[in-house]
């Protein structure tokens, strides 16, 4: 574990070269790697000011945009960190940070509707199994049945596959995916066909 008198002691060293840089130059990065330094250091006010003076000089950056975004979202400030994440996804529409934070202040709305598109994208970009099941999970709520069947079977969810086709009505198939979860239970006793609760997006 890092000994914290030295991580004080290294931001703050970094916090005195950032502020001399700014002195000599107006320039963007040293704000957002000042504002970062405030944010590893709790002072979040302080983090916001330094994105803000960011922008002024770069309004399209897309970390300083993303950042501060994510610290506006953590203060429960949602309307101001919607705009913030979108503007930085307008500036790079694959910026997984930002896709990412919007996705799931969405959720948090339950916006689901809103969020599909954005974990839709993840699944694209960055793809991994629970992004996948979430996507699967979201499109349920909406009841598009039809993809996120085909979701699930790919990924072998055989308990949640066998929740959707009961929920759905669509029965054709069903003795089959029964049999496989029936399989998978007895393979890993701690498999269950108990459906996911939604959850965010980490």
């Amino acid at each position: 574990m890092p000994n914290r008198d030295k991580i004080t002691k290294k931001h703050s060293e970094a916090e005195a070269l950032y502020k001399k840089i700014l002195k000599q130059s107006n320039d963007a990065n040293a704000w957002i790697n000042l504002a970062l330094i405030y944010g590893a250091t709790h002072r979040e006010s302080m983090a916001i000011d330094a994105y803000n003076s960011a922008l002024l000089i770069a309004p399209d950056n897309i970390q300083a945009l993303g950042n501060m975004g994510f610290l506006l979202y953590q203060q429960g400030d949602l309307a101001k960190a919607e705009g913030l994440l979108q503007s930085a996804l307008r500036a790079d529409k694959n910026y997984l940070p930002a896709i990412r934070n919007l996705a799931s202040l969405y959720l948090k709305q339950k916006r689901i509707r809103e969020a599909v598109p954005l974990v839709r994208q993840l699944c694209v970009i960055q793809p991994d199994k629970s992004t996948e099941l979430k996507l699967a999970l979201l499109l349920i709520e909406l009841e598009n049945y039809a993809e996120a069947k085909e979701i699930l079977f790919k990924l072998q969810e055989w308990g949640q596959l066998q929740f959707l086709m009961r929920r759905s009505g669509h029965w054709d198939g069903l003795d089959e995916v029964d049999a496989k979860c029936l399989r998978a239970i007895r393979q890993n006793p701690q498999c269950t066909d108990e459906p996911h609760a939604l959850t965010n997006i980490p």
